[in-house]
């Protein structure tokens, strides 16, 4: 069973006319589309995923997080130490260049509170509330932008959000579940749909892929870090967590 490509250009489409920022719409829709490349290559070596992975727009989100970000940091992780250069506040100049053992590095992922645009946005920007650095990598290669936060016992956490979330809300608006349910004219607006138990349910189920779809990926990968260097956290947590810290006299 393959991923039809065209739930790509769909939610293409979708983005552009829903008027979502059309440069990380492009990102997004270019991210998928080398994640379902890589992926049909890339399967034979585990057939598991494909029959364990629901094949829904969230598992091409994942594929294509994954590829992009979260591999990258568990080739990191099998290392003994990270070089990491912190950026001061303004996020342009180097503050201090500190070493960390991978054993004290934890990927957080930012779990929004639904699919809606509104909280895409409280999670992207809740993201990008903390500071700025660079993980440096060996052989010339390319270092790797984060945002960090340290924990009281001088843990480095990786503070991130797959952005391309925000196509998932989209693709499921083209199902034609829901546009059945939009076109019976029961709402006064149709962003009431969001309040059906139809939505709740496939956005719930479609939150829940992607992290089992990250995990799949990374358990086939096998590359000997523990699958707790990877946590999926609620906004909700976090900004908890980051408050009692506050008040707590310590900083987030």
């Amino acid at each position: 069973m393959h991923i039809n490509f065209i739930i790509l250009f769909q939610i293409q489409f979708d983005m552009i006319a829903e008027h979502i920022d059309l440069i990380s719409g492009i990102i997004g829709i270019i991210t998928a589309i080398i994640a379902i490349y890589k992926y049909i290559k890339e399967k034979r070596k585990n057939k598991e995923l494909e029959d364990e992975v629901r094949h829904i727009a969230s598992t091409g989100v994942a594929i294509g997080y994954y590829y992009n970000f979260a591999k990258d940091i568990f080739l990191i992780l099998r290392l003994a130490r990270l070089k990491v250069e912190l950026y001061k506040k303004d996020g342009k100049e180097i503050d201090q260049v500190r070493e960390f053992k991978t054993k004290d590095v934890t990927l957080k992922v930012i779990m929004p509170r639904n699919l809606e645009q509104e909280s895409i946005d409280e999670a992207i920007n809740y993201m990008y509330s903390y500071p700025k650095a660079d993980i440096v990598r060996l052989d010339n290669q390319r270092n790797i932008g984060i945002n960090y936060s340290l924990s009281q016992n001088g843990e480095l956490e990786i503070i991130d959000f797959p952005k391309p979330l925000k196509a998932v809300r989209m693709h499921l608006l083209s199902e034609e579940e829901f546009k059945e349910i939009i076109k019976e004219g029961k709402f006064i607006n149709d962003d009431d749909i969001f309040d059906t138990p139809e939505w709740k349910k496939a956005e719930s189920d479609e939150m829940e892929n992607f992290k089992r779809a990250i995990i799949k990926l990374i358990k086939r990968d096998d590359f000997g870090v523990p699958l707790s260097k990877i946590d999926f956290v609620p906004i909700e947590q976090m900004k908890n967590k980051a408050q009692n810290n506050v008040q707590n006299g310590n900083t987030p």
